[in-house]
């Protein structure tokens, strides 16, 4: 939970002492217009923001939000982020990037391929990153996000490269 969040750019105010309750195991999507304040938001929910003008709340028991190694704890152990401009390692092939960006150190190439298969991506696992398409990257992208152990993911514009099908598909 994310209570009394306050932020404004300039004389525009973007949030006025609102809150958000984030449930466990549930799907919470952000939605609105540019420049509302949704990459802000994701940016407190995963502790990377400047903004200390909040209260914020993991399990319960509020996080100091102006102690780096406290967040940078919460982060590395709970959250995986990505955002719609992850860059992939080129010169990498797809399982490689895969365990970099889930923060781990191995997977059986058959958990691999299971996450892929969860995302419409059949790309063979040595394949490089560098010949796949935006939409195959966008959905490697979202496929290290779910194999990942992480108990909170955070995905921001998770269908903006994909085609109509894709999209629903994932959503």
């Amino acid at each position: 939970s994310l209570k009394n969040i306050n932020l404004k750019y300039g004389s525009q105010i973007i949030f006025d002492e609102a809150n958000i309750c984030i449930q466990h195991s549930k799907i919470t999507s952000v939605i609105g217009p540019s420049g509302s304040g949704k990459t802000s938001l994701l940016n407190m929910i995963d502790l990377i923001s400047s903004n200390k003008d909040y209260v914020y709340l993991f399990d319960d028991n509020e996080i100091d939000v102006t102690n780096d190694d406290i967040k940078s704890k919460l982060r590395s152990e709970n959250m995986i982020y990505m955002t719609q401009d992850v860059t992939l390692i080129d010169h990498m092939n797809v399982h490689e990037n895969i365990l970099l960006l889930s923060k781990q150190k191995n997977f059986s190439k058959i958990a691999v391929q299971d996450a892929l298969n969860k995302v419409n991506l059949n790309v063979d696992l040595d394949t490089l990153v560098n010949t796949l398409s935006r939409g195959q990257k966008q959905r490697l992208i979202i496929a290290s996000a779910l194999i990942s152990r992480s108990s909170i993911l955070i995905l921001d514009e998770p269908t903006s490269a994909l085609d109509q099908k894709n999209k629903e598909d994932l959503l």
